[in-house]
């Protein structure tokens, strides 16, 4: 018999939804209790192509025995027309309200199949398989479903939890480097928001002998989902401290949305924007420069490969007015304080902000 490392989830005190995290690097579709969530049930396996491609004969027979729906370029189809084309798909598979959704691959591909999931005939069953580490440490928990319109990222979605969470971090053993650097990115953010440990360790796998996630991987990813959860239970729809995750990603955004997603991966976005919030709170007075320079010195590993240099600090100040937390016509920022503490600044200074970006793509 196989098990694995169960976090449990409650979302909030008020509202009764509650769901498993199994986290393990074994033989994890053979537990019996996961087995289960998948018995009796019609699946939707809604599968990116590059991890579908490279782990669809270790998946088990019950997840592909009825349809598999193939997203290619993920991050480019997050959008109403892919919902369209997945929704013709599974009324032509005749798949009705009592079928389960199934992600299968990284953060875009859970967004999209979580969103069909929450809107196909107002609602059907959804699990999440998350391949990434970004995936697994940060977007398959806390409910967010998304897809990006009008020029601006995941601006239409719901917050629609899923039924249970499958976290296999020997998937991550066939993500190219830069796929883990990239999904480090919110393994440091989610230490700076709220865990110095987690920092301390996510600091540590850039240690003398190279890069060297795997030695503590489920413990960090463990880690992760649990201050998340936590964060999430206390305001599952974002209008309050949940914000917090938000760490790095509203320059982020801007710069995934001015380069069409075709040159940065989220993480590498993330770790440029979480530097930038970390200056700018420098210069506001409200983050230390030590804090700042450990801050900077542990994103920067995330970006050694990366140029931004080519960026204009106008065009990502301009899209950074569509963000979905937008303060009214102001900027709302998130900005670090110290190790384990952020602080939520709304209508952000514009001026300020645009000579901290300016100086961090000149840097990077």
């Amino acid at each position: 018999m196989v098990s694995s490392q169960v976090v449990s989830v409650s979302i909030s005190e008020e509202t009764p939804k509650k769901y498993n995290v199994f986290i393990s690097d074994i033989s994890i579709f053979e537990d019996t209790k996961i087995i289960e969530l998948f018995s009796k049930k019609r699946i939707m396996l809604i599968a990116d192509e590059k991890a579908f491609g490279h782990h669809k004969d270790t998946l088990p027979e019950y997840l592909k025995k009825d349809a598999v729906y193939v997203v290619h370029d993920a991050e480019k189809s997050k959008n109403l027309g892919e919902i369209e084309r997945i929704t013709q798909w599974a009324l032509d598979h005749n798949f009705d309200r009592g079928a389960l959704v199934v992600s299968f691959g990284g953060g875009a591909v859970g967004d999209l199949a979580g969103f069909f999931a929450s809107v196909y005939m107002r609602g059907v069953a959804f699990i999440q398989i998350p391949t990434t580490l970004l995936a697994q440490v940060d977007a398959s928990v806390g409910g967010k479903t998304a897809v990006n319109a009008c020029g601006a990222k995941n601006l239409i979605g719901s917050f629609y939890q899923p039924q249970a969470v499958i976290i296999n971090s020997s998937f991550l053993q066939t993500l190219p480097t830069r796929e883990l650097y990239s999904g480090m990115a919110e393994v440091i953010k989610m230490g700076v928001i709220g865990d110095e440990k987690l920092f301390s360790i996510s600091e540590s796998v850039w240690g003398k002998d190279g890069f060297e996630p795997f030695v503590r991987i489920n413990e960090i990813v463990e880690l992760c989902v649990r201050l998340k959860m936590k964060i999430v239970a206390d305001d599952e729809r974002d209008l309050g401290n949940r914000m917090w995750l938000n760490l790095g990603h509203t320059t982020a955004h801007a710069i995934e949305s001015v380069t069409n997603y075709s040159c940065y991966l989220h993480g590498e976005a993330v770790a440029f924007g979480c530097i930038v919030a970390a200056h700018f709170a420098l210069k506001l007075g409200i983050c230390d420069e030590e804090t700042t320079k450990d801050i900077e010195r542990t994103f920067a590993n995330v970006i050694q490969s990366c140029s931004f240099r080519d960026l204009s600090t106008n065009s990502i100040i301009e899209a950074m007015k569509y963000d979905k937390k937008r303060d009214g016509v102001g900027i709302r920022f998130i900005a670090p304080q110290q190790i384990g503490k952020v602080t939520i600044l709304n209508n952000a200074d514009v001026d300020l902000l645009h000579e901290v970006i300016t100086e961090a793509i000149k840097r990077y």
